[in-house]
């Protein structure tokens, strides 16, 4: 993987971890959990960070598209899930408020690891 590939690999990690954020936040707004009923969806389909974190997806599916076109999925996939999973849990501390705990740090040191393992030829 090149250091383009990569540098698109964890611009799309980054969209998607912000989209996850934003469609957390705009199910939160609602001010309750989820409902599957078609009232409850469409009102979480009309909360503005819930469509904005949607857009996102669409975006990094696109570059995600891009990725698969120019590199191998045995590398590229698992660094896009393991880079949007610590991206996630540190936005999730910073704009939820939930706790790091030090085995979720080890963890995240540990995917980190296994991201640099991944980049070595």
């Amino acid at each position: 993987m090149t250091l383009q590939s990569f540098f698109l690999l964890f611009i799309t990690a980054g969209l998607m971890a912000i989209a996850n954020l934003l469609m957390k936040g705009g199910i939160q707004h609602t001010g309750h959990p989820l409902s599957l009923s078609f009232s409850g969806i469409l009102s979480v389909l009309l909360q503005p960070l819930y469509l904005s974190g949607i857009a996102l997806v669409v975006v990094a599916g696109i570059l995600w598209c891009r990725i698969l076109s120019t590199d191998r999925l045995t590398v590229s996939y698992p660094l896009f899930v393991s880079l949007t999973c610590v991206l996630v849990a540190i936005g999730a501390m910073f704009f939820f408020g939930e706790k790091l705990t030090f085995h979720k740090v080890t963890g995240m040191g540990f995917v980190l690891l296994g991201i640099v393992m991944l980049t070595r030829p």
